[in-house]
């Protein structure tokens, strides 16, 4: 199913290079009065609840410095205004494991924010994740369960670590807005129902620096882009449609590598067990020719597991124009 998935990314990806050449360009931000402002020269527990995370005050912005794949929330205790809203993050991204996830939440209904959603519980997640086998812009919803991740609701961006960005969604009722450094990037529907829920900041597998947060009601005079009407629009500013094109072509070929690695350590599970059950029963030559089974098969993943890195090193080399025959050399 993943490689389906990367083959309609690559599909979507060759339509917007084709018809890139005269997207419009986003609209302008309307200045209006915020509703709630935070430079996070401290962290206001009177305005921020903190679920998980090692959070630090720096002369730059909080920092949340816990790696790994953990949730790490900022519950904002401030009311949100009332349905419509604007809510922006000025953030960098210092590092992070994989995932590298910064997300603004609304509606979030939900007693722990850093667990799977139980029964009544539901929240929207939009979030920008700078994986770097494909950095995005993702938006997902969770009712009673784990987060979903439409392929309506994803884009695909340029990003970079120690780089600031400004993050905005909009919100009217249950279509949203999401722009990168002024550009919108994503217009979808969440399928939930709009409810009285928090807004919340969210940091997964990553290391990054808050550096300012605003929130306001969304004024009148501003128009949201509808879901689905001008992809080009809200896509390929993000990222160039020809650069989005190769990064489709490598993902498509990097899951090709990571199917045929599950392959094959499945392979090698079930060798594994013939091992063990001939070593368990006594039969000595049944045992070396499974043992040396394994050995390859082990040897075979890791053969393939390189495949897949110099893949993803080699196209990460072409787009800094680097010498490919010395990655080579060195895998």
């Amino acid at each position: 199913m993943a490689l389906t998935n990367r083959e309609m990314d690559l599909l979507n990806a060759k339509e917007r290079y084709e018809a890139s050449e005269n997207r419009p360009a986003a609209e302008d931000v309307t200045p209006s009065a915020e509703s709630y402002v935070d430079d996070f020269s401290e962290l206001d527990d009177q305005a921020w609840r903190v679920y998980g995370g090692e959070w630090k005050l720096q002369d730059d912005g909080l920092a949340q410095l816990k790696d790994g794949a953990e949730r790490s929330v900022l519950r904002l205790r401030q009311p949100v205004p009332d349905d419509d809203f604007e809510a922006t993050l000025k953030f960098v991204t210092t590092g992070g494991s994989r995932w590298r996830s910064i997300g603004i939440e609304f509606d979030a209904v939900v007693a722990d924010p850093t667990s799977t959603l139980k029964a009544g519980e539901s929240a929207n997640n939009i979030y920008i994740s700078g994986y770097q086998q494909g950095p995005k812009i993702q938006a997902s919803y969770a009712k009673e369960g784990p987060y979903q991740y439409p392929s309506n609701g994803l884009r695909q961006i340029q990003f970079e670590t120690n780089r600031e960005y400004e993050f905005m969604i909009r919100v009217r009722d249950n279509l949203v807005n999401a722009y990168l450094d002024g550009e919108l990037m994503l217009a979808w529907r969440s399928p939930l129902t709009r409810r009285k829920g928090a807004l919340q900041l969210s940091a997964f597998d990553v290391l990054a620096v808050f550096k300012s947060f605003k929130l306001r009601a969304l004024p009148d005079d501003i128009k949201l882009e509808e879901a689905g009407a001008n992809p080009d629009k809200a896509i390929a500013s993000g990222m160039d449609p020809e650069e989005a094109y190769k990064q489709a072509k490598v993902n498509v070929e990097v899951a090709k590598q990571e199917l045929e690695i599950a392959n094959v350590r499945l392979k090698g599970m079930e060798r594994s067990v013939i091992w063990f059950n001939a070593v368990r029963e006594g039969a000595e030559d049944a045992s070396n020719e499974a043992r040396i089974d394994a050995i390859q098969t082990s040897r075979e993943v890791a053969t393939l597991e390189a495949k897949r890195d110099l893949t993803i090193a080699a196209a990460a080399l072409e787009k800094g124009k680097g010498d490919e025959s010395k990655l080579k050399k060195e895998f």
